[in-house]
């Protein structure tokens, strides 16, 4: 039987270059900029502009789309089709509307500033990924497939898209800051009586 062997996309070529290469990080500075735009002001809309009184302000459209959600679940045309999904909307979503509505704000804006920003990139993206993918579920087109394109791009670019950003300088200290803890645990545990005795034992 032959054996299937994977390949690891980012050796590639092309996808060498667009995850590695100086040039490509603009490519993705231009992506993140304009996604992380999109999801500020959507973010913003809902906490200060046309939506304030349909989710900061007592969630009303959090709640319709739980609605919405089970009346297009039904019919031959359904959007809606994961009975499971429904569930969750209607028993869960539905009844926390307001409070939902608000975490979607703070979590639009919080994605929206980190894409501009570049910092924590990846992470950034992907909850973006996940509020497409619940849009979707609940029978939401729009722009949606377009923003989870971008997003599911900078999640597996997620070095090189915020390198032109504080990823650039936040990732590294981070890195650092993990290895020197990681040294002086190491130099504890040599250093105990129990291991110094071991040792003399030995």
């Amino acid at each position: 039987m032959k054996k299937i062997q994977l390949v690891n996309v980012s050796t590639l070529r092309p996808f060498r270059w667009l995850y590695q290469s100086k040039g490509a990080s603009y490519i993705w500075l231009v992506a993140r900029l304009w996604l992380g735009y999109k999801w500020l002001d959507a973010g913003w809309q809902k906490m200060f502009g046309a939506e304030y009184s349909s989710f900061w302000n007592g969630g009303k459209g959090v709640a319709g789309f739980a609605t919405s959600a089970q009346a297009h679940s039904t019919g031959a045309h359904a959007s809606v089709v994961y009975g499971w999904w429904v569930s969750f909307m209607t028993n869960f979503v539905g009844p926390n509307h307001a409070i939902i509505a608000k975490l979607v704000t703070l979590g639009e804006l919080a994605i929206g500033l980190g894409l501009i920003i570049g910092l924590f990139t990846g992470v950034a993206a992907f909850f973006g990924v996940g509020l497409n993918i619940m849009y979707l579920l609940s029978g939401t087109i729009g722009v949606n497939p377009i923003y989870l394109l971008i997003g599911v791009f900078l999640i597996f670019a997620w070095q090189n898209a915020g390198n032109l950003g504080a990823d650039r300088y936040v990732l590294p200290y981070l890195l650092e800051r993990r290895t020197n803890q990681y040294d002086v645990d190491v130099a504890k545990i040599i250093s105990t009586p129990q291991t110094k005795e071991a040792a003399t034992q030995k």
